[in-house]
C-alpha cells in the first residue's frame, strides 16, 4: 500500500484548502529510492546502502482516474511510465528491499519523502544484482 507523506500532505493542504495560503515549489525531478524499512516522516526508513546504488529519476508518471467505487468515491492510479533501472549491485554482501519511496532530491540522505509503499514481496539485492521496476510497477491510489 502506497501513501502521502505528511510533508506532501501537509504541502498540498497549505495550498489549497488553508485560508492562508501558502506557496509549493514543485521539486525540479523526482527520484525512486530502495529501502530496507518502511520510510516515516520522522526516520525515513533504512535507504539501501549496497553499493553503487544511487536514487534514480523519475521520468514519467501517468494518472488515470478509475471507475467510481460503490461509495460514490473516486479514486486516481497513479504509475510508473516506464522502466526504472538501478544499477548493478558492487556488494558482496546482499540486501533486503522492502519499500520504495518518491523523494524530491537525487542526494541520498537528503530531501523530503512524498510517497512511499512497500514491495509486493521482499527482493534480495546480491553481488551484480539489478534492480529494474518495470513499467506500472510502481502504483499509487489517490483517494
Amino acid at each position: 500500500m502506497s501513501g502521502l507523506s505528511k510533508y506532501l500532505a501537509f504541502a498540498l493542504f497549505n495550498m489549497t484548502l488553508n485560508p492562508v495560503r501558502s506557496a509549493f515549489e514543485p521539486p525540479a525531478g523526482l527520484w525512486l529510492a530502495l529501502h530496507t524499512a518502511a520510510p516515516s516522516d520522522s526516520t525515513y526508513g533504512n535507504e539501501a546502502t549496497f553499493g553503487g546504488y544511487a536514487r534514480q529519476p523519475i521520468n514519467s508518471l501517468t494518472a488515470s482516474p478509475l471507475p467510481e467505487d460503490v461509495n460514490g468515491e473516486v479514486l486516481i492510479s497513479v504509475t510508473n511510465g516506464s522502466a526504472i533501472v538501478f544499477p548493478a549491485s558492487t556488494s558482496e554482501a546482499g540486501q533486503t528491499i522492502t519499500h520504495w519511496a518518491i523523494w524530491d532530491t537525487q542526494a541520498v540522505g537528503d530531501g523530503n519523502v512524498l510517497v512511499s509503499g512497500e514491495l509486493g514481496s521482499p527482493r534480495l539485492v546480491s553481488l551484480a544484482d539489478e534492480v529494474v521496476v518495470p513499467e506500472l510497477a510502481v502504483s499509487i491510489l489517490i483517494k
